[in-house]
Parts: C-alpha cells; structure tokens; sequence
C-alpha cells in the first residue's frame, strides 16, 4: 500500500494539502480501481457498442476515468468534452457556468457523460436537461465514485455506471481531488476525519 506521507513534496504545495495527504485513509488500491474500471468498461461496452456513441469528459475530473476508458471500450465513438469547472447546480441555464466544450454534433446520437464523483444530483440533471435541448436519442453517466449524499430519489440522477461507492468525506485520487492536488493518484484516499 503507497503511503502518502512517504512522499515527498514540492515547495509552495500548499500546507492544508500535505497534512490531508500525509493522513489521508486509502479506500481503495490500485488494483481494486483499475477492476472497477474494467467492470464499467465491460457494462459500457455491452449497453453502447452498437449504438455509435459519443463520449463526452467532464472536465477536469472526467479526465482521469476517460483516459482509463479509452483504451478498454474498444468500439465505434466519438469523444468530445464539457469543461464544468464550476457548480452547474447554480445556474438556471447550466451551460452558463461551463468554461468550454468541444464537441461532435449531439442531435440524435447517444451519449455517454464520463465525470469523477457523484455527490450532487441536481448537477447531473443539469447536464441531462442540457443534453435533451440538444436532442440526444438517449444519455447515459458514467462516474468513477458515487458518494451517498449523492439523491438516489431522482432516477435520473442517478449514475449509471459507477465504478466504487465512498462515504461522504473529502476525497482524492483517481480523477476526483482535494484542494485541486490528488487527480493522478491511481489510488482512490479519503481525507482522515
């Protein structure tokens, strides 16, 4: 198990990151991930490989999970990004609050949104609602962590292919961050209480 309190770091991270690093709880290795990875990649595969998808990263924390993704779902797509940067939550028009996006011609086609965390559902149907203005034939989420504070009431926020579930702590690793550090980290950590 990589300790992170082994690790050294560079000047000017700043010191709320280095304490919650150096205590941080690892949930889940790099094995267990790169195994929940693989368990989307097979379900994606099985729901979309026929249906000319479009992949779409919501950036940044989507990045992590769709670089994993990309070489395991070997079938026809197209990729595109929705950079979100900020809460789409907060907006009545959630394209409002994106920074940029770059992507193919959604009218019709089926779409895959690939994020890092689960834990706001009014931003998931922000993003479906979008998604029905630009009409899509069908969306799907993928999400590489799905915490409980997460509202499983609204079967349309709702994930549909989750890699692991955390508690609802701060979290690191894997696509998801801590203070803006931890995106790489192969390994999925919670913050210590």
């Amino acid at each position: 198990m990589m300790n992170l309190g082994d690790l050294p770091y560079a000047s000017g991270v700043p010191d709320e990151v280095s304490r919650g690093f150096s205590q941080a709880e690892q949930l889940y290795s790099p094995a267990r991930m790169s195994q929940a990875i693989d368990r989307m990649a097979i379900g994606i595969t099985v729901a979309l490989q026929d249906q000319n998808p479009v992949l779409l990263s919501l950036l940044p924390g989507g990045l992590f999970l769709t670089g994993q993704l990309m070489a395991r779902l070997v079938m026809p797509m197209q990729i595109g990004y929705l950079d979100i940067g900020g809460s789409a939550e907060s907006q009545h028009e959630p394209q409002a609050s994106w920074r940029n996006s770059s992507h193919p011609e959604l009218r019709g086609r089926n779409v895959l949104l690939v994020g890092d965390v689960l834990n706001c559902a009014s931003t998931l149907q922000a993003l479906r609602d979008w998604l029905l203005t630009q009409e899509v034939a069908s969306s799907h989420y993928a999400v590489m962590v799905e915490q409980p504070a997460a509202d499983s009431s609204n079967r349309s926020a709702v994930a549909d292919f989750v890699g692991v579930e955390a508690p609802n702590r701060p979290i690191f690793g894997c696509g998801t961050d801590f203070c803006g550090y931890g995106r790489n980290l192969p390994a999925l950590y919670a913050i210590a209480r």
